[in-house]
């Protein structure tokens, strides 16, 4: 997965920058109300499934071949980890940081791998059954959702900005139709905010109180390139 392999780099990080005494705001704990942009997302792509409408709006938008979504729906996943080694004000420590992206592209993962088995919805150009929902724009949502949730609004616009483009481009390149990549964005938005949800929990877990500690994990992961799954052993010192 996306974030899971940025473990073993925070462990070369200076022990200082590992520590994390952030007090955690109500915010960053779960509330039904933060259900509610992701939910409402989800549930009106899965509405528009198999809709003639829609499928004839994207024919007229279809048909072109630009790969700069294949890498932009890194970049702002990318930009939530490395802003803070750049010298830009976060709320959280490279640890906390990596244990919330870390879980967010775990969530990801299980949410869009399971309904892409469970629902058979043909891309527009026809190549296979995977359309619904776009991961594409599930990656860069989630990755903007991140940069807003540590780093606030104004950083969250140009993340946004290219989470959009992404999704823009899916649709353009017909690999997917708007319906699609409004789930995903949904879904994406829906697992930062869970691996938010969990820093708490993970806090009472691996007893992380601020001192220097040693954070063991095992993680499981999916590959969608080439389908392979297994399980990550992590550590943070």
């Amino acid at each position: 997965m996306l974030l899971c392999p940025a473990f073993s780099a925070g462990a070369q990080q200076h022990v200082a920058e590992m520590s994390d005494t952030t007090q955690y705001s109500t915010d960053y704990r779960f509330s039904a109300r933060q259900l509610i942009l992701p939910g409402a997302l989800i549930a009106t792509g899965a509405a528009f499934i198999s809709n003639d409408w829609i499928a004839g709006l994207d024919r007229h938008i279809g048909g072109h071949d630009i790969k700069a979504d294949s890498y932009l729906q890194y970049l702002p996943a990318a930009a939530y980890l490395g802003m803070g080694a750049l010298g830009v004000e976060c709320k959280h420590g490279l640890r906390d940081r990596l244990l919330a992206g870390a879980t967010a592209a775990i969530a990801l993962g299980v949410m869009t791998e399971g309904l892409k088995l469970c629902i058979d919805e043909r891309r527009p150009d026809g190549s296979d059954s995977r359309s619904f929902p776009s991961g594409h724009a599930a990656k860069a949502f989630a990755g903007a959702e991140l940069i807003r949730l540590e780093y606030g609004t104004w950083y969250a616009v140009g993340a946004y900005s290219v989470a959009t483009a992404v999704a823009v481009l899916r649709v353009c390149n017909s690999r997917h139709r708007f319906n699609d990549v409004v789930a995903g964005a949904g879904i994406g938005i829906l697992s930062a905010r869970i691996g938010y949800w969990m820093l708490p929990v993970y806090r009472k877990w691996f007893r992380l109180d601020g001192k220097p500690q040693t954070a063991c994990a095992a993680l499981p992961y999916y590959s969608p390139a080439d389908r392979s799954a297994g399980i990550a052993f992590t550590a943070v010192f």
